[in-house]
């Protein structure tokens, strides 16, 4: 007789719902509660320049996101760069809030890291982890604190939206063919008129995936690797079979091929490198031992990260990561084991090419998840290539899921040897101390990303030794009113890194502020010797030599500047100034009209009128692109 519903037996699909959404609610609300103290925080580093001060968010025209470069409306000079789905989001924030809103921002971003957990969790069920192994590798994932750079710097959702589409994609195109569902059970079947559409989700998620961050490409060798290790033999004809698998795989290629297509267009070439700092990345500019050593250092800084949460910094500049000169140093030989020790996993399958059974399906679980983490960090992890930081906490946020991934395989792995209630209950009180710790840890690092300030304070006791951390709090000071702190702080950044060009342009407004106008020009010069093409520099320089009286140099730095950088408003107006006490009513009239077109509402009589007096104090330095980080 079947039981009904008040029976103590229950409804048990009632019971099957509420076992599958409780592991689901403890991810959501790990994944949710460490990152509470963000809705209370502001903007910080490039989130002023890709999301509070871009035109290209506030106009929010779809056609110009994706027609043009990521930081092509924040004035930057990298057009290497083409991520028009975080820019579309910010614009679309824009559109709601009708200003810049960093609390909605930073909500977004949670509420995307907790969609990317439970999209960890999914893929740990699908790919054959039994509960309590999924739900370990997605709260581990949901809570570590190495995520709060990617989660709590509005512009890591680059990385989460990359993150979140990728592995939907992968979940997408599982359900486009049978599927195996573990060791030798037989494969779960998918109904045809399931399979084609979901072979087109998988292509509409790679799509987004790709054009969320450069990482993404790794998406599409694991969308291959899923198909071999986890697609059972078709029934049928070989040659039939290959011919289904290929015509589900043609909508990603042609997802591929339409987003190559706008990227080229958007940036007017097949491949494009960004041009880094050495400041910036220890890599750039090595010779090749030297560069895939440091490289491989920095592999075991991750891996060290990746599994104790610590030590965590928004910057890691200069000599922070100092260049390694030899494989046989503890840090590169680190570096080699961990990568080497994913390799062999990713490689596993390969030994057992006919072996069935429990060994054989670990083996394919193990060698997905360390794929999952060594494909991704292939793009990031400055091995093959330079990118535009040596080591950024962000950039493996998609990466460490397969190290989650693996832990999760491995403590079901462990279970299924542990006997005993009390043992269990015994581990089970041990992860979730674990849990609340990361959790803990988590919460204090949101807590730091508060502010500019506050972040990069705490940057500077991760690394005291970071020139770009130092030179972050100097602006900051300088914009405060300390222009003694502030010098003294640039004074630092230049010990530590005497090439730093932001810092010689920082110094050259500071000098001049303080009346060392002799200083100004020094620093001027030292920023032009670096950068020729520097704008500001030559803008700065045009500014000490004017309050010095040497008019016609002024005119010449000022004339360089504004043909560097014709939307620097102020370079106009200062060259207008120049121009009228040189008695060239023409041309400062011409220049006025310029500044006014750009932004100088003050300056609209003078440009009809050049004589009229004076409604701002001549020569004032402008706040420079140095108050905020330079684009990376």
């Amino acid at each position: 007789m079947r039981r009904g519903r008040g029976t103590r037996g229950g409804d048990p699909r009632r019971a099957a719902r509420r076992a599958s959404l409780a592991p689901a609610a403890a991810v959501l609300l790990a994944a949710l509660l460490p990152y509470a103290p963000l809705l209370g925080a502001g903007y910080v580093q490039d989130d002023h320049l890709a999301v509070e001060d871009n035109a290209i968010v506030a106009r929010g025209s779809l056609t110009e996101i994706f027609s043009t470069s990521y930081w092509e409306g924040a004035k930057g000079n990298d057009r290497s760069l083409y991520r028009p789905i975080p820019i579309g989001s910010f614009a679309l924030e824009r559109r709601l809030a009708g200003a810049p809103s960093p609390r909605l921002s930073h909500a977004v971003n949670i509420a995307l890291h907790a969609c990317v957990s439970l999209a960890v969790l999914a893929l740990a069920r699908r790919l054959g982890l039994g509960r309590r192994g999924a739900v370990v590798a997605a709260l581990l994932f949901a809570v570590h604190p190495i995520h709060s750079e990617a989660v709590a710097n509005v512009v890591g959702r680059s990385e989460l939206l990359a993150a979140l589409f990728a592995i939907l994609a992968l979940l997408a195109m599982g359900r486009s063919a049978p599927w195996s569902s573990g060791r030798d059970a037989p494969s779960e079947r998918v109904p045809a008129p399931r399979a084609r559409p979901a072979a087109w989700t998988a292509a509409a998620l790679a799509f987004l995936a790709l054009g969320s961050k450069e990482t993404a490409v790794a998406l599409l060798p694991l969308l291959v690797l899923q198909e071999i290790l986890f697609r059972p033999g078709a029934e049928g004809p070989r040659r039939a079979a290959w011919i289904d698998r290929l015509a589900a795989f043609a909508p990603v290629a042609l997802a591929a091929g339409a987003f190559a297509a706008l990227r080229i267009a958007a940036l007017e070439a097949v491949f494009l490198f960004q041009r880094v700092p050495a400041a910036d990345n220890p890599v750039v500019g090595l010779d090749a031992p030297r560069r895939i050593f440091t490289a491989l250092a920095i592999a075991a800084r991750y891996a060290w990260r990746t599994i104790f949460g610590f030590p965590l910094a928004a910057d890691h500049s200069g000599a922070v990561l100092p260049v390694e000169t030899s494989l046989l140093a503890p840090l590169p030989l680190a570096g080699l084991a961990f990568l080497a020790v994913l390799l062999v996993l990713a490689l596993a399958p390969l030994r057992l090419p006919v072996a069935r059974g429990a060994t054989a399906w670990t083996a394919r679980r193990a060698s997905f998840a360390a794929s999952l983490f060594l494909l991704p960090y292939l793009v990031v992890g400055n091995l093959l290539f330079a990118i535009g930081a040596g080591l950024a906490e962000r950039l493996v946020y998609l990466p460490s899921a397969g190290i989650y991934l693996l832990a999760g395989l491995a403590v079901e792995e462990a279970l299924g040897r542990v006997s005993g209630r009390r043992a269990l209950l015994g581990l089970a009180a041990a992860g979730i101390g674990l849990a609340a710790l990361l959790a803990a840890m988590t919460w204090r690092r949101s807590i730091e990303w508060r502010s500019d300030r506050s972040i990069f304070e705490a940057a500077l006791r991760t690394n005291p030794g970071s020139p770009r951390a130092n030179y972050i709090l100097g602006t900051l000071d300088h914009r405060e009113g300390r222009p003694a702190l502030a010098l003294s702080r640039i004074d630092r950044v230049l010990d530590l890194w005497p090439t730093y060009l932001a810092a010689w342009g920082e110094k050259a407004v500071l000098a001049g502020e303080t009346g060392d106008l002799r200083g100004a020009e020094a620093a001027a010069l030292e920023a032009i010797r670096l950068d020729p093409f520097y704008a500001l520099a030559h803008f700065n320089l045009g500014v000490a030599l004017h309050r010095m009286g040497r008019l016609p140099e002024a005119e010449r730095s000022l004339r360089k500047a504004v043909l560097l950088d014709p939307r620097h408003a102020t370079s106009w107006a200062e060259l207008g100034h120049v121009r009228r006490e040189r008695g060239d009513a023409q041309g400062a009239s011409e220049a006025y009209r310029r500044a006014a077109a750009l932004g100088r509402s003050d300056l609209r009589i003078r440009a009809s009128d050049p004589g009229t007096a004076e409604t701002t104090p001549r020569g004032s330095p402008p706040r420079t692109t140095g108050s905020v980080p330079p684009p990376r």
